[in-house]
């Protein structure tokens, strides 16, 4: 779904992926996830300021670029592109090790476990390694 809006040069249309967090101890990992979503506060605040300095790193990285960012306090440490699914799941896995990251695997983090997989699977969710999708 995009969201259209007219500006001096015809419609102007923003969509940008969802988002799953998950912690574990020091680091943050933001996968971008399909659908796209077309409004929020987040949407507002970079259609109005047409700048990435409204809003931080980590909330902001993963919507723009897409894919599956992992940051170690506030700083972004590494970007991945997976081709595949994540699903959330609640059983207990290795726990998340930056060194075997992103392969075919669950992790399990401070609250939840992701699994990546490169084949669809019930309850997947396909990632998204493009992130902002904008047209004037």
């Amino acid at each position: 779904m995009w969201r259209e809006e007219m500006n001096e040069y015809g419609p102007r249309i923003i969509a940008i992926p969802n988002t799953i967090y998950e912690k574990y101890k020091n680091y943050t990992v933001v996968v971008a996830v399909l659908p796209t979503i077309t409004k929020g506060e987040i949407i507002e605040k970079l259609r109005n300021s047409m700048s990435v300095t409204v809003c931080d790193y980590i909330e902001c990285y993963p919507l723009l670029f897409g894919g599956i960012f992992v940051f170690l306090d506030d700083k972004v440490l590494t970007r991945y592109e997976f081709e595949g699914y994540v699903r959330i799941d609640q059983q207990k896995y290795d726990e998340f090790n930056i060194n075997d990251f992103v392969r075919e695997k669950c992790y399990t983090f401070e609250k939840e476990t992701l699994c990546f997989t490169k084949s669809k699977c019930n309850n997947c969710i396909p990632i998204d390694n493009v992130g902002l999708r904008f047209i004037i």
